[in-house]
């Protein structure tokens, strides 16, 4: 489908930059080539960038592992069904610390403990892997101090940090300084650890004005130039490494994902593994109480 070939695209432009990057910034060449890649912000689709940087070194046959040191809870209704899904059973760890055990400690001063432990995870976790993929904790209003966690974990693991976020409504310029200020944290842009950034869901429209999932496309004067061009990616260490620009085709959902979910008895298949839900209808009984919602 067209969506799996820009997909893949997109990670291999990932893959070949920081092919680039890493040899000049790792310590040593017996060491697994580590990068963590953490979230500006909240529902910047920070699995799918590791989805598909996982997915396209194996495909060159890399030996790649996904570790994520604190698990974080999901909200992810398909994980509530205990449902088998690459995007969800994606790291390969089963030793995470729970996010709740971090709360305990770091209330009780003991974060050091805590970082132990996560090196003792990943020490056990890194043998015959050439890169591994560490996720990074998604900041949210209950976990506004993600931002210092996912620093430390970094530093402790001696893991180069790519940031992935996504602009959202921000102007290019706004986006600017909101990246400029989140890379701070991390020692700002001039830090050598600190490589780049994946921008994901470019032109994505307004959600408060076009939904969740917009019945058409919206057509708007995007230009990725204006983002390529960001004077913050023109320095010596920090690059742009890779882009995402939003398809309704990879939101809208499958036919068959939403039957493999429902459990569904299939009366006619048709063409249900290509077909994808635009909108959904809510019906009465009668055609008076017919209401018809677009997510």
């Amino acid at each position: 489908m067209p969506e799996k070939n820009q997909s893949s695209n997109v990670s291999s432009q990932l893959f070949q930059a920081l092919k680039t990057k890493i040899p000049s910034t790792q310590s040593s060449k017996t060491q697994s080539h580590r990068i963590m890649l953490i979230p500006v912000g909240f529902g910047v689709g920070l699995t799918s960038v590791a989805l598909g940087l996982l997915h396209t070194c194996e495909q060159k046959g890399i030996k790649v592992g996904h570790f994520k040191p604190i698990s974080q809870p999901s909200r992810n209704s398909l994980a509530k069904k205990n449902k088998t899904i690459d995007a969800i059973s994606l790291s390969q760890n089963s030793t995470s610390v729970s996010l709740s055990y971090v709360e305990g400690k770091m209330g009780d001063g003991l974060h050091d403990v805590v970082l132990e432990e996560i090196v003792a995870n990943f020490n056990a976790f890194k043998a015959d892997h050439d890169v591994i993929i560490i996720e990074g904790l998604v900041p949210t209003p209950r976990q506004p101090y993600a931002g210092r966690i996912n620093r430390d974990v970094a530093q402790a693991l001696g893991a180069n940090i790519v940031l992935v976020a996504s602009p959202g409504n921000d102007t290019a310029e706004e986006f600017e300084d909101r990246l400029e200020v989140s890379a701070e944290t991390y020692g700002g842009i001039k830090n050598r650890h600190l490589i780049g950034c994946v921008i994901n869901k470019l032109n994505c429209p307004d959600q408060e004005e076009f939904g969740l999932l917009p019945k058409e496309e919206v057509e708007n004067d995007f230009n990725l130039n204006h983002w390529l061009d960001l004077s913050i990616f023109k320095g010596r260490h920090f690059d742009l490494l890779g882009t995402v620009q939003w398809e309704i085709d990879l939101i809208a959902p499958r036919v068959c994902d939403i039957s493999n979910y429902l459990e569904a008895k299939v009366i006619n298949s048709g063409d249900m593994e290509h077909r994808r839900f635009r909108s959904v209808a809510f019906c009465a009984r009668t055609v008076s109480n017919l209401s018809l919602i677009h997510i």
